[in-house]
């Protein structure tokens, strides 16, 4: 084998896991959500007092599951709600997807909590 036939595998090789890498990174599949589209939300609330609107919002509210482990989804003050990313991650996969997910039965959106 040639080193010139070496040079390609190994680039070959290198430039396949970085494809992998980036379509890891930068996928749209719905392999991180805890839930897919109108299934029951999972954990507990993060009652925020904005609607929902669709598309990348700030700030990232599910940022406290990575603190506490704790599974949640974001309720909107519209009453819709979406799901946080599967734990250990802590994104707000569910909102930035425009996935929502339907919440237990509450009472009227409190903002006085908030």
């Amino acid at each position: 084998m040639s080193d010139k036939q070496v040079h390609e595998i190994v680039f070959s090789v290198c430039f396949f896991i970085l494809a992998l890498t980036a379509a890891q990174a930068f996928g749209r599949g719905n392999a991180t959500l805890a839930v897919t589209p109108e299934q029951p939300c999972r954990g507990e609330p993060i009652f925020v007092e904005y609607d929902f609107e669709g598309g990348f919002l700030e700030p990232h509210a599910c940022a406290i599951q990575c603190e506490d482990q704790q599974e949640r989804f974001i309720y909107y003050r519209n009453g819709k709600a979406t799901q946080c990313e599967k734990l250990p991650g802590c994104r707000d996969i569910g909102e930035d997807r425009e996935i929502t997910c339907t919440p237990p039965a509450m009472s009227t959106f409190d903002t006085s909590s908030l």
